[in-house]
């Protein structure tokens, strides 16, 4: 019998993108919660509370996590949590969930400890439950957790079994639509290799649709 895991995509935040930024205008940050019977997984938590250099350089509109589970109807605690990456707009209020088991990268805490690398204090919080893995690894049942790393040293991306088949939460694996578009064709411009492997793993897994953290369309075969 297949998972009844259901994707809900959250609107977490908009930004403004900097002048020396790759990407222009505005653009959305989500999260995702895959829902099934006996609660859900939270992918990302989203930019964090105020602070004076994110504010600065990203102007961001920040809509909060509980206020968006409670308006998709969802209960205010998720049975997990599965961070992509430590950076600001993917962690930032994973503190308002203490005692979550929240599923990080190694290599990306690693990171993570770096001097400028984030702000720390948006995660680096009492209470909290991290476990810290290296490569694939089982969330829980029908949802598994994939090192896709590339945008960062340890970013990791979801793939998850529901009704329709197998889909991915590729998170920041890839900017846009548009890039996962080309590498799939063959183009692999401007990719390191770290990024290349990582998206011809998740392309190996021939999902029948790919959701990305920074874009407001889905990928689908």
């Amino acid at each position: 019998m297949k998972e009844q895991w259901r994707i809900h995509r959250l609107l977490l935040a908009t930004v403004q993108y900097p002048d020396w930024h790759p990407r222009t205008g505005v653009g959305p940050v989500y999260g995702f919660a895959i829902a099934g019977p006996g609660g859900y997984v939270l992918y990302d938590t989203g930019i964090g509370p105020p602070h004076p250099t994110i504010d600065r350089l990203y102007s961001p509109t920040r809509y909060q996590v509980d206020r968006v589970l409670r308006r998709t109807g969802l209960p205010a605690v998720p049975m997990a949590i599965v961070l992509s990456h430590l950076h600001f707009d993917h962690c930032g209020n994973v503190a308002q969930f203490p005692g979550v088991p929240t599923f990080v990268q190694a290599r990306e805490w690693a990171a993570a400890q770096e001097e400028g690398y984030t702000i720390r204090e948006f995660f680096d919080a009492p209470g909290m439950d991290f476990r810290r893995v290296d490569g694939m690894a089982a969330v829980t049942p029908g949802i598994e957790a994939i090192a896709t790393p590339g945008h960062t040293p340890g970013h990791q991306s979801l793939a998850i079994s529901t009704m329709t088949g197998l889909e991915v939460i590729g998170g920041q694996a890839a900017e846009t639509v548009e890039d996962w578009e080309r590498h799939i064709a063959g183009d692999e411009t401007g990719l390191s290799e770290e990024a290349r492997q990582s998206l011809n793993t998740l392309a190996a897994i021939d999902p029948r649709a790919v959701h990305f953290s920074h874009d407001d369309r889905v990928w689908s075969r």
